[in-house]
């Protein structure tokens, strides 16, 4: 929990202030979250794919 002191703001000012926070700061737990790795199949490319004629051919 994070205490926001403003002296001289209102309520409704503070309430603003600590919204804005609460919107722009980022959630610590999301901010740890490793991303999901991908499940679909990508092609990497292979000797026998395109014009290079493998390992056997050197």
């Amino acid at each position: 929990m994070v205490r926001i002191v403003a002296e001289g703001a209102t309520e409704q000012e503070l309430a603003a202030i600590a919204a804005a926070y609460e919107e722009l700061w980022p959630n610590p737990s999301e901010a740890r979250k490793v991303p999901e790795p991908p499940t679909e199949w990508r092609f990497s490319g292979r000797w026998w794919h395109g014009s290079d004629p493998g390992p056997d051919a050197r």
